[in-house]
């Protein structure tokens, strides 16, 4: 629930998202039923990088989150230029047997397209290599276009959410990129 610090009610523009996420929460939306499941939590931490301190901590979180994790990774970034390590990282993993998806923006949503369109793209064929001949290794990419389906016209902007999924039982949720301005320059949280 979004409450503005200091008002009694929230601002109208808000009005919508709120009723949605009431409705959602009640299990019934344009005309589907589901069962509402709450999930128990084991507790949140924060985590920040400073690279300008040579805290990188974020990083390392979700290397160590990738390493560890026993059957799927999903991850969803805005930009996809990873560092060696963590292209290490997702490479083993996938070499383990551990499904490893990626969701980032494609041309039509990058920013600039012109720049990281094919800067990611570069790193794409590391990981497309893994399932090359193998089963077992298995790596999707999705590229975000903007578009409805079967729509030649971008509608949408670009994916600018950064998160992790590990195993369904770990969740990552912050500002960092997987690009060199996140990892060598800004401060970050998740």
């Amino acid at each position: 629930n979004y409450l503005h610090v200091g008002k009694k009610e929230n601002p109208k523009e808000h009005d919508f998202a709120l009723k949605y996420a009431e409705t959602l929460q009640k299990g019934k939306y344009g005309g589907k039923t589901w069962r509402v499941r709450f999930a128990k939590t084991k507790g949140s931490r924060v985590i920040f990088s400073r690279p300008k301190f040579g805290d990188l901590f974020l990083e390392k979180i979700y290397i160590h989150f990738i390493n560890n994790s026993k059957y799927e990774v999903l991850l969803e970034n805005s930009y996809f230029i990873p560092s060696p390590q963590l292209l290490d990282a997702l490479v083993r993993a996938s070499q383990r047997g551990v499904k490893v998806k990626i969701i980032t923006n494609g041309p039509e949503t990058n920013d600039p397209p012109i720049v990281m369109t094919p800067l990611a793209r570069f790193y794409y064929k590391d990981l497309m290599d893994i399932n090359q001949g193998n089963k077992r290794h298995d790596i999707e990419l999705y590229e975000w276009n903007g578009r409805y389906k079967g729509s030649q016209k971008v509608e949408f902007g670009m994916v600018h959410a950064k998160f992790g999924v590990f195993d369904r039982k770990i969740t990552l949720v912050g500002s960092y990129n997987f690009d060199n301005i996140s990892r060598d320059f800004n401060e970050e949280v998740a």
